[in-house]
């Protein structure tokens, strides 16, 4: 019996007990006995709506549960249920307005304030949930349930180190519990742990061994070993466990991709599209999607997808589709369009709203795709990835007037650099903190130039202080603000030395000779070996020998750029 209702009577216990069992057949059909028998019983009601929301059958259970409450509005549980079922139902404003009404017949009821919060949760105010899980555990600290939604909310704001104290009192509470283990490991896959993260997806796996998303997670942590067998093992595991889980086929494609296996990669990436991620989230196009069938005769809308640096590596398809179709439309992040529009001047560039703009959707479109499943028709094998040395075009002027500002700051070669990736996920994998630098720093004969978006005057101030030598900061380039502006700072440089990150795209897309510094298993997009990059002819990869190992890497920077100076 939930805690707070009235005890049932000796006829109903029966049903109860079934129920309290999970057999939720017995229990429902003497719940529906007793109910015909007294229809208008409150608790009758509450609990048949409890069994129907465990089926699944939320419209149905909030309709039963709203009878009880009719019956006995004064009981706080009920509502709570209520609260459970709307919000199961999708229903964030009914769902609120029973966990408060039961909040203002019970003030402190720990169910009423988890569920704000899951409702938080599931709205994106992740702030706000982890305030009400924060005091629910508070209300309630020996639930380990409610500091593990802690802990989730926490870490999908990044507060990594809150969130692994959420995880570890979960787990004083419950140490088996596998969903806190696999938290932990996620904290330390994102920290940049990956022999952390094994540690604890094996330990969730050892405690619920039959479920395909820990294989999954396993499996990506041990991508980042270079234990690419291993870990397709792992993702077959999870696929085998879970075949609905689109994540797992996601990865394994990317897995694919990255050995080189272009023709089954580029298949299962169509499986982003069933991912949660929001970051893969379909444009709503009313055109039919292209096939790879012929484009004579047809005007095709080409969609970008997922940040900046994919929209500007999938652009280098665009002059091929334009030539092969009657027309050709390209929707892009406002921020792209004049650099898209300059670079492209046969395709008509629109920028992404939403809902989309008129020109996206005109009428005389025939076909729609996203620029992510182009290479699904287009670069099936290594061979289809020739590419020109450059297919972006900065503003002449402006590129012009940047050179020359950078020109006075000291004769040598302008060197652009960028350090940083703020990826969620990966963002610490693919960093090299720019204290480790000095290799490339000390190189005499180049003048350098901040390439780095966001704010990282510290780091510049620490560095300087660090190797005695400045790396300019040009106050009037907003590199994510203005990218037709950044697009002419990159174009403006010599050479650019970066990371994986949106410079590494802009400054290959652009053709400007650059050096490319890849975690030891990089991202899918650069290949698993070689020094040449499949997207950018002017781009040299330099390789972490080992994970975590930027000292060597960055040493073979600065003899790369001390070769670039002699020549």
């Amino acid at each position: 019996m939930t805690e707070g209702a009235p005890d049932p009577p000796p006829d109903l216990e029966q049903a109860l007990e079934h129920h309290r069992a999970g057999r939720l057949d017995e229990a429902d059909a003497l719940y529906r006995a007793f109910r015909d028998i007294h229809p208008d019983h409150a608790d009758a009601l509450h609990l048949h709506g409890l069994l129907a929301h465990q089926r699944g059958a939320h419209d149905e259970a909030a309709a039963r549960i709203r009878r009880a409450i009719a019956g006995c509005p004064n009981i706080p549980i009920y509502h709570v249920s209520l609260g459970d079922a709307c919000r199961a139902a999708g229903e964030v404003a009914a769902a609120t307005d029973a966990y408060e009404r039961a909040l203002e017949l019970a003030p402190g009821l720990v169910e009423a304030v988890n569920g704000l919060g899951l409702i938080a949760v599931a709205t994106g105010a992740l702030e706000s949930a982890a305030d009400r899980f924060r005091e629910a555990a508070r209300l309630a600290p020996e639930r380990g349930k409610l500091h593990f939604n802690l802990a989730n909310a926490l870490l999908h704001i990044g507060a990594y180190e809150g969130a692994d104290d959420a995880f570890v009192a979960a787990l004083d509470r419950q140490p088996d519990d596998a969903d806190a283990l696999a938290g932990r490991g996620t904290i330390r896959r994102d920290l940049g742990d990956t022999p952390g993260a094994i540690s604890f997806y094996r330990r969730a796996l050892d405690a619920r061994p039959g479920d395909g998303r820990l294989h999954s997670n396993l499996a990506v942590a041990i991508q980042q070993t270079g234990d690419l067998d291993g870990a397709l093992e792992h993702f077959d595991t999870a696929i085998a466990l879970a075949p609905d889980l689109a994540e797992a086929y996601k990865n394994r494609a990317m897995l694919l991709l990255l050995r080189g296996d272009f023709e089954a990669g580029f298949d299962g990436y169509e499986w982003r599209w069933r991912h949660t991620d929001p970051i893969n989230t379909k444009r709503p196009f009313p055109q039919p999607a292209w096939d790879g069938g012929p484009l004579d005769g047809k005007t095709l809308l080409a969609w970008g997808e997922q940040g900046i640096g994919d929209e500007i590596m999938f652009s280098s398809l665009v002059p091929e589709l334009e030539a092969a179709a009657a027309g050709c439309v390209l929707e892009c992040d406002r921020r792209l369009e004049p650099l898209f529009r300059r670079s492209f001047p046969r395709v008509t560039v629109v920028a992404r709203y939403d809902p989309p703009s008129a020109a996206a959707l005109a009428s005389d479109i025939d076909l729609q795709c996203a620029t992510g499943d182009l290479c699904r028709w287009r670069r099936r094998h290594r061979r289809d990835f020739a590419s020109p040395a450059a297919y972006l075009v900065a503003d002449t002027e402006r590129v012009a007037a940047l050179r020359a500002r950078y020109d006075r700051l000291g004769a040598g070669l302008k060197v652009g650099i960028a350090w940083r990736s703020k990826t969620p996920v990966w963002g610490a994998i693919k960093t090299a903190k720019l204290d480790q630098w000095e290799t490339v720093l000390s190189q005499p004969g180049a003048v350098f130039v901040n390439l780095q978006y966001g704010d990282c005057a510290a780091e510049l101030a620490r560095a300087e202080a660090c190797h005695g030598v400045v790396v300019h900061h040009d106050d009037t380039v907003n590199q994510m603000a203005d990218l037709d502006a950044f697009a002419a700072q990159v174009a403006a440089m010599d050479l650019v030395v970066t990371t994986s990150n949106t410079t590494a795209h802009m400054a290959g897309a652009l053709g400007v000779p650059s050096l490319v510094l890849l975690a030891h298993v990089p991202d899918w997009r650069w290949q698993a070996t070689g020094d040449a990059a499949l997207w950018y002819p002017r781009v040299r990869l330099i390789r972490q020998p080992r994970p975590g190992c930027w000292a060597e890497a960055l040493e073979v920077a600065g003899d790369a750029v001390a070769a670039r100076i002699a020549g």
